[in-house]
Order: C-alpha cells, then sequence, then structure tokens
C-alpha cells in the first residue's frame, strides 16, 4: 500500500513543529509533508516558523481555518484524494514525535484490505502509554513489550497519529465536524468499525506532548463533555445515553459547589446542557479561539 503523504496539524508551536519534522526528515525525507496551520504566526513568529519547516525537504505550508480539528483533518484528506485513487494518508499533530520504525510499522497492516486505519502506542513524555480508559487501556497493555510489529484490532484509536487507506475516508466518510474538539477521533473509529473496517493499533511507539496548543479555558472543558454525549447517543443506543446523560449532570451540580472559583460558571454550562438535553451546540464561536456568544453564564441559548 503506497503512502502518499504525511499531513501534519500545527497551531502556533515552531519549536513543537520543528522537533515533529526532524523526526519525519529522518527517516522519512522522500515522503511530502504538509503542515496544516490553524494559527498563522505573526512577524516575531514567522522565523521560528520558516525553520521549522526547512528543516524537512519536502515540506509546504497550508492556512486553514482554526475551526476544528475534525475540519483541518478532513481538509488534508480532501487534499489527498485529489491524486491517487487509493493509497494511504498519515495525519499527525505537531507534538507526535515518530521512532524509527513507527511508521513501517503502522503501514504493514494495509496489507489485509480490510484494514481502514491504524496508529502506535502512545507514550507521555514521562514515559507512561497514553491512557483512553478501557477497553482500549487493557489493548495496549497487551500490546506493551511485543515489538512494534505487534497488532491487535483497538475499538477505537487515539487521533494524535494515525494511518488511514482513502478507500476507506470514501466509504465511511471523514471526521465528524460537529465535533470541535476532542471526541471526533473515537466517533470516527466506530463509525469505520461499524461500516466493516478494522481499526488496528501496533506496538510500535510515538511519543505525543499533549496539550501543547490547548489553552486553558472552560470552553474545551465543556466541548469534551458535549461530545462525550453525542458519541453516546450516536452509537450507544438510547439507555446509554440516558444514563450517561444524568451521571455527568450530577457530576457537574457537584463540580459547580466545589470546583475553583474561575471553573464554576463552565461546570453551571455543563450542568445547564445536560438539564435540557442540548448537545447541538458547541461553546466555542467561529473558531477555537473565541467563546460562543453568551459563553458560559448564558449558554446554551434557549
Amino acid at each position: 500500500m503506497t503512502l502518499l503523504e504525511i499531513a501534519v496539524v500545527h497551531h502556533r508551536t515552531p519549536d513543537v513543529l520543528r522537533t515533529c519534522l526532524t523526526r519525519l526528515a529522518q527517516w522519512h525525507p522522500d515522503i511530502p509533508v504538509h503542515v496544516y496551520d490553524t494559527g498563522p504566526s505573526d512577524d516575531a513568529g514567522e522565523p521560528a516558523m520558516l525553520e521549522a519547516l526547512a528543516v524537512h525537504p519536502h515540506a509546504s505550508l497550508h492556512g486553514v481555518p482554526n475551526v476544528s480539528y475534525a475540519a483541518t483533518v478532513n481538509a488534508a484528506l480532501h487534499h489527498a484524494q485529489r491524486g491517487e485513487n487509493d493509497g494511504v494518508v498519515i495525519v499527525a499533530n505537531a507534538d507526535a514525535f515518530i521512532e524509527r520504525d513507527t511508521i513501517p510499522a503502522m503501514l504493514a497492516p494495509f496489507r489485509d484490505p480490510q484494514v481502514g486505519v491504524t496508529g502506535p502506542l502512545g507514550r507521555t513524555p514521562a514515559g507512561t502509554l497514553q491512557d483512553q480508559g478501557l477497553p482500549y487501556r487493557l489493548v495496549t497493555r497487551s500490546l506493551e513489550g511485543n515489538g512494534p510489529h505487534a497488532v491487535r484490532d483497538a475499538p477505537w484509536l487515539s487521533g494524535f497519529l494515525f494511518a488511514v487507506r482513502l478507500a476507506a475516508v470514501r466509504h465511511a466518510g471523514g471526521m465528524d465536524e460537529r465535533f470541535r474538539f476532542t471526541n471526533e477521533d473515537l466517533e470516527w473509529s466506530l463509525r469505520l468499525r461499524t461500516a466493516g473496517w478494522r481499526v488496528v493499533l501496533v506496538g510500535a511507539e510515538a511519543t505525543h506532548l499533549g496539550g501543547s496548543s490547548t489553552p486553558d479555558a472552560g470552553r474545551f472543558l465543556v466541548e469534551g463533555l458535549r461530545g462525550g454525549m453525542l458519541v453516546a447517543k450516536q452509537h450507544g443506543g438510547p439507555m446509554r445515553a440516558a444514563i450517561q446523560r444524568i451521571v455527568v449532570w450530577l457530576w457537574a451540580e457537584l463540580r459547580a459547589r466545589s470546583a475553583a472559583d474561575e471553573q464554576r460558571s463552565s461546570w453551571r454550562a455543563v450542568a445547564r446542557m445536560m438539564r435540557h438535553g442540548r448537545f447541538d451546540e458547541s461553546p466555542f464561536g467561529s473558531t477555537l479561539a473565541e467563546d460562543a456568544p453568551g459563553f458560559p453564564d448564558a449558554w446554551p441559548s434557549r
């Protein structure tokens, strides 16, 4: 299976991007790398950005709106599909740092025509395995120490680094852009599996810094819980969604009383969202850098 290109999603962390591209240039200098930049640099940051791009001989820059991670990934997949009819595209966050065997191990499972997407084991800078809860945790632990080419079918993959077959994208669709930040990788994996594609985790590893470009703003907390409800409603069934809604609602009511003062308004917004069952409205404005109108005290709207 041909690796067509590597897409790197970047937001205002040129030093982190430079490390990412240095690793790619070290082991994959001939593969085109397209950097999708959601936060154009100002005059002060432009030199660092240009220096970062210069470390890879085939890196190019594409400016995209800072609407959502899903929208940026879909833009990258759309760009890739202008070329060959089939093949594999790798998508990486700028804070994903590969090892020598990461990409070869991610590509190997595509010999099976039913494999739609693959991903590696992610480690934090401290060396611990990236944790995305059960049952993902059990799959990662079953792979750990078994070598880079060990494989396991997984319930979902982390979106920090993955390889996807373009035929699977055409069949099942790209990421769901209702998800503005987080949960889009979970929903996409579940949808690919439902459509008959294998979702495969490999034993090769990559470091994921995590949160390197995410600000400490209440809208990110609220969006994560909103996205979790969208996934539950779409893939978990009515009973699962109802239970999750009640649990998160009670938790939010408790946190609205016990959290730090600067967080309480966000938790009150979560409680209102759960109480009214309003999951169609994101706490983000037109970009991820903006609150929705009225957020948090008069959100969601009625």
